[in-house]
């Protein structure tokens, strides 16, 4: 049976047995995990002093290389030798300190907790709307969890592959030309600058991208078939996300056919640094009487039905 027949089955069940509460009209939202990003921006921001950390000892060396450059015609081999080696020796470091297999427990663990709380967002909505808690087999949650940790093991490593390389180009010129050390720890300072910024981007990007990923897997998995485009309704979120909104209240999105953005077609989510989510639309889930068993109820269906349990149209109380 698949995901969307048992979940209508589950639905019939529970309100023939009296067990669902009446579906709220109005759909909690989803929340976006902001704290999530928080602490994987934390965690990219980590790895960015982490390679400042290593360029220690070159930093108290380059002062006096630089003023031995400047002072002579031409830059002694042993000034350039030396400032390769302490260059060398902060790769190593970073290297040492941060192992791949960390980087990968990393990956799977925020990949892992993304999973878990979009699993309770959509819970929220699913119970409002239904009146039941249906389990979510994700049939697609490990190959999607193993391209996330593939793909962020990757960037990870970027970041102080990318610092290393930029910054030793920089002292090798800096060395060759006799630069003031001031101006050297200006051009240094400003690349860090830069990471950091990458990492906040990276963070925003890649929690958010997996969250909707996951999202748009269980509905899908459930039945769903079409969407409302929902933003998180502060000052970042983009004009067209906020027109893609108001379009989708009047008319639903399908997952099948995907709304034109500015990167193409697209689900929430799945742009660049898109915070946005595809909030569900039950109308499909909700069983009609002439779709419950063609016989009827049978007998061990009513013999099942507890007695004091109350009426389908009769409020739960929460």
């Amino acid at each position: 049976m698949s995901g969307a027949a048992a979940t209508k089955r589950l639905v019939q069940i529970h309100r023939r047995l009296g067990l669902a509460g009446k579906p709220r009209q109005r759909l909690p939202r989803q929340i976006y995990p902001h704290l999530i990003e928080q602490q994987y921006l934390k965690v990219l921001t980590n790895v960015v002093d982490h390679v400042r950390a290593t360029l220690v000892p070159l930093s108290k060396e380059l002062p006096s290389l630089l003023v031995s450059a400047s002072n002579s015609r031409r830059v002694d081999a042993n000034e350039g030798r030396r400032a390769q080696q302490l260059v060398d020796a902060a790769r190593d470091r970073m290297t040492e300190a941060i192992k791949p297999h960390q980087v990968e427990d990393l990956a799977r663990s925020f990949a892992a907790q993304t999973a878990s709380y979009q699993r309770v967002q959509l819970g929220r909505q699913v119970h409002a709307a239904l009146g039941i808690d249906v389990p979510f087999r994700d049939p697609t949650a490990r190959a999607m969890s193993e391209h996330f940790v593939s793909e962020n093991v990757s960037l990870i490593k970027t970041i102080p592959n990318r610092l290393h390389d930029d910054v030793e180009k920089m002292v090798t010129r800096a060395v060759a030309n006799g630069t003031l050390h001031s101006d050297l720890e200006d051009q240094i300072a400003s690349r860090f600058g830069v990471a950091k910024s990458d990492a906040a981007r990276i963070a925003r990007d890649q929690i958010g991208k997996f969250y909707g990923q996951v999202n748009h897997a269980r509905q899908r998995e459930i039945g769903i078939t079409r969407f409302i485009w929902r933003t998180v309704g502060d000052q970042r979120v983009r004009d067209e996300h906020d027109e893609l909104m108001a379009q989708s209240e009047n008319e639903p999105f399908s997952f099948d056919d995907p709304p034109q953005t500015e990167d193409g077609p697209a689900l929430p989510g799945e742009p660049v640094q898109c915070r946005c989510y595809a909030e569900p639309v039950f109308d499909d889930l909700h069983p009609e009487e002439d779709d419950e068993d063609d016989e009827g109820p049978s007998e061990s269906d009513d013999d099942d039905r507890d007695p004091d349990s109350p009426d389908d149209d009769e409020d739960d109380e929460d």
